[in-house]
């Protein structure tokens, strides 16, 4: 169920992609040490104070700056624009135990050769400004971890163009009128996940939203914790289709730092991050 740039790599074509690592002359790879694909505490992308906060505070802030640094820094290709083509790509690197990156490369494609170069020259961005991630930890000690990255390309069903990424709390209509007949979500897009889900507030009701990149079906519960990560409720419910919503309850309140777990039948977390009141 695993989801889900503007610097010039030259590449050829699409097959010469798998396989190709970007080297990072910053990060010599420490090929002697093992390299793990689950640890308790997995890798996070550099947040000012993430390193000393609690995992799912600061994992829910990692997310979140994440997303805005691939957002700046993805590059929708004009061609694909002009095709109106839509995908996803997955890069694939090791967080070693510095916090460094290596061996960048493209695991998925998606259907195109400048899906996969613009996905991975998002990644080298992150290399040529030589951002340092929190490491992921095994028993308390940093070791190196293969982490898969998630980079779509969706188009505005309405403009055509590249879809902006939008704050999870940002609303257009709310600022132009008062009333809407229709909720629109305040998306959290999962770094991880085929999953974006969203929180509506809707004057009298919240609504729950989730988009779902996938068709397996699947019960799951979602868990909802107040700002001390006290328990608050838990609401269950069906993923049955790609797109669906759930009125969560007319009198929920969610105060100015909510967070959320998605969780499946088996006790896998899907999705976690946190709801900010508007």
């Amino acid at each position: 169920m695993r989801l889900l740039a503007t610097f010039t790599l030259m590449l050829l074509s699409l097959p010469s992609l798998f396989g190709q690592e970007i080297v990072n002359p910053f990060c010599p790879p420490e090929d002697h040490l093992e390299v793990y694909k689950v640890v308790e505490q997995m890798p996070l992308f550099p947040c000012a104070g993430c390193a000393d906060e609690d995992y799912a505070v600061a994992k829910a802030r990692a997310d979140k700056a994440m997303l805005d640094f691939i957002y700046a820094h993805r590059e929708y290709p004009f061609k694909a624009v002009r095709d109106e083509a839509e995908g996803m790509t997955i890069v694939s690197f090791i967080v070693e135990p510095s916090g460094c990156l290596s061996g960048a490369q493209v695991v998925r494609k998606a259907g195109r050769n400048d899906f996969a170069e613009s996905a991975l020259n998002t990644v080298k961005a992150m290399i040529d400004q030589k951002l340092i991630w929190v490491p992921g930890l095994k028993n308390g000690q940093p070791v190196r971890v293969e982490f898969n990255l998630p980079i779509k390309f969706k188009l505005d069903q309405t403009t055509g163009q590249p879809e902006e990424y939008k704050p999870r709390n940002y609303s257009p209509t709310r600022q132009q009128e008062p009333q809407r007949s229709a909720p629109v979500p305040s998306f959290y897009l999962s770094a991880d996940e085929n999953i974006e889900i969203g929180f509506d507030y809707d004057y009298e009701r919240t609504t729950l939203a989730v988009k779902y990149d996938s068709y397996v079906k699947q019960n799951v519960v979602l868990k909802l914790y107040d700002e001390t990560g006290a328990f608050i409720r838990e609401v269950p419910f069906k993923l049955r289709n790609r797109y669906q919503e759930k009125v969560l309850s007319n009198q929920l309140s969610l105060g100015p730092l909510t967070t959320f777990k998605l969780v499946a039948e088996n006790g896998e977390v899907l999705v976690e991050g946190e709801i900010r009141d508007r």
